[in-house]
């Protein structure tokens, strides 16, 4: 991997200082408004856009009774009134949507294109916004007379307590250069984004950081904690270096959010502890309570993306006609892990 993407292939599109922007005309809405879908309409909504939320009943509730608080670990906190919040649960507000934000989890994709096929107007465009590699192209195959576009989401959003939402980890948002005029509107709504033209190295990056999701899961700590443990690093390092492995083999060249290239992680995380807190200070810097979105499904006893994430390494590895041990073995002890969370609940 070269480390010049910022300069070479990436414009980088920083927040405006405005507080608040004109709705620039188009109706946004979020299919899946979980954590990160309220997290990224919240602000759309604080920047003046007209959003709709497609959300499950128990979001819809908590929200129309607490409004929404956005709060991160470097200090943000957005408040939102219920009013400000349009939420449904009705499919039919797709078909008054210019910009569709898929926000579901990946194995719940299937079900959301479909829904979306059945209201989308023409001229809709459409985001994936979510974890995996080839969401995009699921959503592209049924809605083929529509632009589909990834957005890579590097940050951790956790739901808390009435209606706030907390960001613990940094980073910013990356999108298909297609919809550079669509990064902008973000951008004026207080979130940091990037346009790109190589999305799918840049989600392999992204899939490579996520492979420690499931193992924040199975030490049942913070991720600070975690990865301040060198045997949990260990890991990590393994599941990392057998995925560069069975890139290299397919010619692809991972982009992460780092100041370093892809091919460094291994050897950076089975530092002693000492020297790794050092080297990787910027890795650390995130809030000391903040855990994976996968630690806190299996916390509530919901189904995890691990099929989706190291599953999707093991996918590609048999294709190839190779074995993708590290990872296949972390497979195992999160569906373990699963049956015995969902038992319990």
């Amino acid at each position: 991997m070269n480390n010049n993407m910022t300069t070479e292939r990436i414009k980088t599109e920083r927040p405006s200082s405005s507080a608040v922007t004109k709705s620039d005309g188009q109706h946004w809405v979020i299919a899946g408004a979980g954590a990160i879908g309220i997290w990224i309409g919240a602000h759309l909504v604080a920047g003046g856009q007209k959003v709709t939320f497609l959300a499950r009943p128990k979001v819809i509730s908590n929200i129309q009774q607490h409004g929404v608080l956005l709060t991160s670990w470097a200090g943000e906190e957005t408040q939102l009134s219920a009013l400000q919040m349009q939420m449904t649960e009705d499919e039919s507000c797709l078909a008054d949507a210019d910009v569709i934000v898929v926000a579901v989890k990946s194995k719940d994709t299937f079900a959301m294109a479909e829904q979306i096929s059945r209201h989308i107007k023409p001229h809709a465009r459409v985001i994936s916004a979510q974890n995996g590699i080839n969401n995009a192209s699921a959503l592209s195959n049924i809605l083929p007379d529509h632009p589909v576009a990834s957005m890579m989401v590097p940050y951790n959003v956790l739901p808390m307590d009435a209606g706030r939402y907390h960001c613990g980890t940094q980073g910013h948002l990356v999108i298909d250069r297609i919809f550079t005029d669509l990064a902008k509107v973000i951008r004026s709504s207080g979130l940091e984004i990037q346009t790109a033209d190589d999305m799918h190295e840049i989600l392999w990056g992204k899939l490579l950081l996520n492979l420690n999701n499931p193992l924040n899961a199975l030490s049942g700590v913070p991720l600070v904690e975690e990865l301040s443990d060198k045997r949990w690093r260990k890991q990590l390092a393994d599941c990392i270096d057998e995925t560069l492995t069975i890139l290299d083999e397919l010619g692809i060249q991972p982009k992460v959010q780092a100041p370093i290239p892809a091919s460094w992680l291994p050897a950076i995380l089975k530092l002693p502890t000492f020297i790794f807190k050092r080297v990787a200070k910027k890795m650390l810097q995130m809030d000391p309570l903040a855990r994976s979105s996968m630690q806190e499904d299996i916390m509530l006893g919901r189904p995890t993306e691990i099929d989706y994430i190291n599953g999707e390494v093991v996918r590609y590895a048999r294709s190839l006609g190779m074995n993708a041990p590290f990872n296949e073995m972390v497979i195992s002890q999160i569906k373990r892990l699963e049956q015995t969370a969902q038992s319990a609940c």
